[in-house]
């Protein structure tokens, strides 16, 4: 019964029919009035000219309704069809090809269109922002551009922190303030503690005041809106103004347009997590996690390209584990690869941010000293790293094990004319560095020694025993220490017999200074051009280099060391511990 009353109700309203029906229907009746007016006038006219007037007079009635029922037929019409199409269009096609509601009225009709283009370029700006963010590298990038939106939406103080999976952390990824004390710091490192990270709900104090325990920021008002990822928060948005009349409301005005550009950055964050960590799993070695040799490769162009420009030479320190092959046979490769992780740990801590550290081989590590290596500063970097490995106790159970490493240092371009040569020559200094005694650096073309301390010339210093005279372990055992009746060299690695002696090195470098003399010479007359002279030198320093690496020398002894001589072994295969 209701039902029939509504139908009959909405009948007689005419709330079904079209807008332009009612206006007919409008019309029709107003029309039907001014018939039946001008009936009656025509009935008591006893005059033509009353008759005349009369029929002017409806006439002209009928043309003005005509006219006031077509403009207000079409000034409603119109816009509302306009603006149908347009919400129907923002649902079937791209925002930036949609045209505005071309509306110039100032009633509600133009109100509503007003807002309607405003809407409509908002979504347009989303979208724009959408396809930038998706073409962008790295999450950074997004997270900087998100950062600009909100800054451009009258958000000028926020951060926007990320989490991550493995340590359960939050690093801040993007802030607007210098000082980042806006929250706990015990939330950084458990993002557990964050209570938008928690709930995975926005937290805002504009709703419940001081409703987190961990915003530690005073009079301010604060909005944490937690970016969900597959189901769990992998970052937060956090939102702050300071008190004031009415700023509360302005601020969830102004985050609620922000939240759109949010959601649109989630799934591209979430893309580009997945991309970054398949991309970091591919340039890392699972079980050092530094960085593997195609990451080398990789950035090899860049990083020569970086240091031309800079005019400074790239430092290359092999470094290789001592002894290795004796731990994985006494204690087993399990307890070795745990040296190796923990190794390359203590070898990354003592480079710095700038330097690139590359698991090489199985137990060799490559450095790559980026800034400021010049002779001096590889030695020193690289003897701090062989000093930080050689002070380090391994703990595998509750047996300490000491570890050292062999380091050869080369210089790029000095020493080679590609980087893949001058690994080539630090390599060769790393096999001199085995066969002098290991635990120790050595420069190539192996005539700078690292004044360092070997088991052979000072034996290492006892621990200070406990009460009950034990030093605190159950085993102790140095890695480059040998059993009884065993020699310090691998077999096959015996000292040879002969060896030229260090004037014929004189007399090679003597040689070379006259071929460079000459061909100044053969420039100053015009005899050569620049590059014949500097082709000239290159092939003379590689002869020399060829006739040196194929024929033994005693190598200059390190004045630091009196007594010891370091002597260049012949071209045999490198030891396998």
């Amino acid at each position: 019964m209701v039902e029939l009353i509504r139908r009959v109700t909405d009948g007689l309203m005419l709330r079904n029919m079209p807008i332009n029906r009612r206006l007919a229907l409008f019309s029709l009746g107003v029309s039907f009035w001014f018939l039946a007016i001008g009936g009656i006038g025509l009935i008591h006219a006893y005059h033509a000219i009353e008759l005349l007037g009369i029929v002017i007079c409806l006439t002209l009635a009928h043309v003005l309704l005509f006219l006031f029922t077509r403009s207000l037929t079409r000034s409603l019409t119109d816009p509302i069809d306009s603006i149908s199409r347009q919400i129907r269009s923002l649902t079937e096609s791209d925002p930036d090809t949609l045209g505005e509601v071309d509306i110039s009225s100032k009633d509600e009709i133009g109100e509503l269109a007003g807002r309607i283009n405003r809407l409509q370029e908002s979504l347009r700006d989303v979208s724009r922002f959408k396809r930038v963010i998706e073409e962008d590298d790295s999450t950074r990038e997004v997270y900087q551009r998100l950062s600009g939106v909100l800054t451009d939406l009258g958000l000028p103080y926020h951060q926007i922190y990320q989490t991550t999976g493995e340590t359960h952390e939050m690093r801040l990824a993007v802030s607007t303030d210098d000082s980042q004390d806006w929250c706990n710091p015990v939330v950084l490192a458990d993002c557990g503690q964050c209570r938008a990270i928690k709930t995975g709900a926005v937290v805002s104090s504009t709703t419940y005041p001081r409703i987190c325990q961990q915003f530690s920021r005073p009079n301010h008002e604060h909005i944490c809106t937690p970016l969900i990822i597959d189901g769990s928060a992998a970052g937060v948005v956090q939102v702050i103004e300071p008190f004031g009349p009415g700023r509360a409301v302005d601020l969830e005005i102004r985050l609620e347009q922000a939240q759109r550009y949010i959601r649109e950055a989630i799934p591209v964050l979430a893309a580009k997590r997945i991309s970054e960590g398949l991309r970091e799993s591919s340039v890392r070695d699972n079980l050092t996690q530094v960085y593997n040799r195609r990451f080398l490769e990789e950035i090899e162009a860049s990083m020569i390209a970086l240091a031309r420009r800079r005019m400074t030479p790239l430092g290359l320190a092999m470094c290789d584990v001592d002894h290795l092959g004796r731990i994985n046979d006494t204690y087993g490769h399990d307890v070795g690869d745990q040296i190796l992780s923990e190794l390359a740990n203590v070898l990354q801590q003592s480079v710095r941010a700038c330097d690139i550290m590359v698991r090489y081989g199985g137990e060799e590590f490559l450095i790559v000293l980026q800034e400021g290596a010049q002779d001096d500063g590889i030695l020193t970097a690289a003897d701090r790293s062989r000093a930080a490995v050689e002070e380090h106790s391994f703990q595998v159970g509750d047996t300490v094990i000491r570890c050292t490493i062999s380091v050869g240092v080369a210089e790029f371009p000095t020493d080679a004319c590609t980087l893949a040569e001058c690994i080539e020559r630090a390599d060769e200094a790393l096999y001199v560095a085995k066969e002098s005694g290991r635990n120790r650096v050595v420069r190539y073309p192996a005539t700078a020694v690292s004044p360092v301390t070997t088991p052979e010339t000072e034996p290492p210093t006892a621990r200070e025993p406990r009460p009950d005279g034990s030093d605190g372990t159950k085993d102790v055992m140095p890695a480059d220490s040998l059993p009884a009746g065993e020699t310090d060299r691998e077999p096959g690695c015996e000292a040879p017999e002969e060896a030229t002696s260090l004037d014929s090195v004189l007399d090679a470098g003597a040689a070379l200074e006259a071929e460079f003399a000459a061909a100044e010479a053969a420039v100053s007359a015009g005899e050569m051009t620049d590059e014949e002279a500097l082709a000239a030198e290159l092939a003379a320093v590689e002869a020399a280099a060829l006739a040196d690496a194929t024929a033994p020398v005693d190598a200059v002894p390190d004045p630091t060391l009196p007594g010891e001589d370091l002597e260049m072994r012949e071209a045999t295969p490198p030891p396998s511990g």
